[in-house]
């Protein structure tokens, strides 16, 4: 029955994404938590390029944005939701969650930003702070965030039925599952491979981490994704290409270096052999398609 709660939680929050065009993440406080052994894993990761681009410009960044999580849930306050801003300027309202008693996390419905202007100035004092080039990162900040357009009262309307439900999940099993199928195994290293695409990831690496062997991953990930392994890193990779390309003035340097490649030439061969055409290319016929 707790897979069917999952089921129902994570649709739930796909038809708020897209309906309302916001987006609804799920954030328990400890990575044992049974959730990240269910399919409501893959409602934990920040998809938009802003939020993700950050993460990966260093450990260090990244280790910022999981503190900020940390920080956040010790704001929690009973059931109260509030609005919290993190030192990259983006603004999420965020509703407690609880099993019983427990504060167990908290759900958080963004990206968007309260005062542009304000929350500009946060990222550019952050971005000197630490050696990051803030006219690569800016342009994503207009991309990926917006004005919230909902109202908290609304928000919250909406909210109140995942936290119910998160409740139901708990108070149907409080046990900290291990992989009981392959399904669930698969989810949560597509999780990780999600949150982590832009570095190194290893087929070893990821066996290792899983307590596998490599050929075992290999025709295991293959066989789940359809793809291979580093196919599926090109994939992702690719498809924030083509956004940075439309929607920035990055350089084609720039972008494959973002994206965790080596070289501008061998992120343009994988490009080409995806696409069928370069990186240059691909952003010369979307300026003459916007102006004929």
């Amino acid at each position: 029955m707790r897979l069917n709660i999952i089921d129902e939680i994570c649709d739930y929050i796909r038809f708020l994404n897209t309906t309302y065009d916001i987006e609804v993440t799920i954030h328990p406080l400890g990575w044992d938590d049974y959730l990240y052994h269910t399919r409501a894993v893959e409602c934990n990761v920040h998809k938009n390029l802003f939020c993700h681009q950050m993460k990966m410009f260093s450990d260090e960044q990244n280790n910022l944005c999981y503190k900020e999580q940390y920080n956040c849930f010790k704001q929690c306050n009973a059931n109260d939701p509030f609005y919290y801003t993190c030192f990259a300027g983006v603004t999420q309202l965020i509703f407690p969650m609880y099993n019983k008693n427990s504060k167990i996390g908290y759900v958080a419905v963004g990206n968007f930003y309260d005062d542009r202007e304000e929350s500009l100035n946060k990222l550019k004092s952050h971005c000197k702070k630490y050696n990051i080039k803030y006219e690569v990162i800016a342009p994503l900040f207009d991309i990926s965030l917006k004005k919230s357009k909902h109202a908290k009262t609304l928000i919250s309307t909406l909210v109140s039925p995942i936290l119910s439900m998160i409740e139901i999940a708990y108070a149907q099993d409080e046990k900290v599952p291990t992989y009981d199928d392959d399904n669930s195994f698969y989810l949560r290293m597509i999780s990780y491979i999600s949150t982590n695409y832009t570095s190194n990831i290893t087929i070893e690496y990821l066996a290792t981490r899983s307590t596998c062997s490599v050929s075992y991953l290999s025709h295991f990930f293959k066989k789940q994704s359809g793809m291979s392994l580093p196919e599926y890193i090109n994939f992702l990779r690719i498809n924030d290409a083509k956004i940075f390309l439309e929607m920035t003035n990055m350089s084609i340097q720039e972008i494959a270096y973002s994206l965790g490649y080596s070289s501008s030439n061998y992120f343009s061969t994988v490009f080409k052999n995806q696409l069928g055409v370069s990186p240059k290319l691909y952003r010369e016929n979307l300026k003459k398609a916007k102006n004929p």
